[in-house]
């Protein structure tokens, strides 16, 4: 009864002893009285990690392109900025309006009016780190309804009736330089000048004129006033200076037009353009469009303001 409980008990202690150590020992442990390669196993874990550590870092180079993508938000495709030392070229249209106010006639002439002058056409542009040229043709409407006009220095009897069907060509050259761009090029303030000439057709007429009321001539109505037929007719005189209205000093009646400057007249066939100065805002929203608006003054032409738009490549 007694040695058959100890030998159940011995060898559940054996099974459980066998089992602790069983559990204890690392598997492949090598025999007794054998040292493991660590050479070897240290090897064995490299190549075994290294596919993973690949596929880990591919993983996190795309994350952070993704994350790039994402906070930039631009496709190349589209990207408005430009690159150091890049030539990029526009081309488009272009619309101006020049504006002649009276007082500025008035300092060289007496009478007149503001006028208008639009103009049209296409424009070339080409630019680099900042620096632009921008290349038009446009077309430009000179005409202007019939006004009272005659020199600063005349006497009131040499107003005249003036009226123009002019129209002109022009090539100009706009020099412009950055002097501030947003940092992805959407936005842009440039300033400079420019330069031009043009060609002149159509007919700028004059017509000798003598007031309704010679006693107190309305110098900002022409309403007021009535064609000369011709010398002394009629025959009508200004009661302070006793001087002809209607006189034989030139022959500026009925349908008379003025010569131009090649036939020894005063009506221009080339007309310079002279533009300082110019500012501009340019707006570029992706990488194949921009518009531009542009504010100034021309010696020749006045005060202008226009807006461009055209594609980029």
């Amino acid at each position: 009864m007694g040695p058959t409980r100890v030998g159940i008990g011995g060898f559940a202690l054996a099974g459980y002893l066998a089992l602790g150590v069983a559990w204890a020992q690392p598997p492949d442990q090598p025999p007794d009285g054998e040292q493991p390669d660590s050479k070897k196993s240290s090897a064995e874990q490299r190549t075994a990690e290294e596919p993973r550590l690949e596929e880990e870092t591919a993983a996190d180079s795309d994350a952070d392109s993704d994350a790039d993508s994402d906070v930039d938000g631009i496709d190349p495709d589209m990207d408005p900025k430009e690159l150091k030392g890049e030539r990029y070229f526009v081309l488009g249209l272009r619309f101006r309006n020049y504006v002649v106010p009276k007082f500025i006639i008035n300092i060289f002439a007496d009478g007149g009016a503001t006028i208008n002058v639009f103009s049209f056409g296409p424009e070339f542009t080409t630019r680099t780190d900042g620096f632009e040229l921008n290349f038009a043709v446009s077309y430009e409407d000179l005409s202007f309804d019939p006004l009272l006009f005659k020199g600063k220095t005349k006497d009131i009897i040499k107003y005249e009736e003036v009226s123009s069907s002019m129209k002109m060509i022009q090539a100009t050259i706009d020099v412009l330089f950055e002097v501030y761009t947003s940092e992805r090029n959407e936005f842009a303030v440039l300033v400079g000048g420019g330069v031009g000439i043009g060609g002149v057709w159509g007919d700028l007429r004059e017509n000798q004129i003598y007031p309704n009321d010679v006693a107190n001539p309305a110098t900002d109505d022409l309403g007021q006033w009535q064609r000369c037929a011709g010398p002394d007719s009629p025959p009508v005189r200004d009661p302070a200076s006793g001087g002809r209205y209607c006189d034989d000093a030139n022959e500026h009646y009925g349908d008379f037009k003025q010569p131009s400057w090649a036939n020894g007249g005063s009506k221009p066939f080339i007309f310079p353009y002279i533009g300082l100065p110019q500012l501009s805002l340019r707006y570029k929203p992706i990488k194949q469009l921009q518009a531009r608006a542009d504010v100034g003054f021309a010696f020749t032409n006045g005060f202008f303001f226009g807006l461009s738009a055209g594609h980029c490549f």
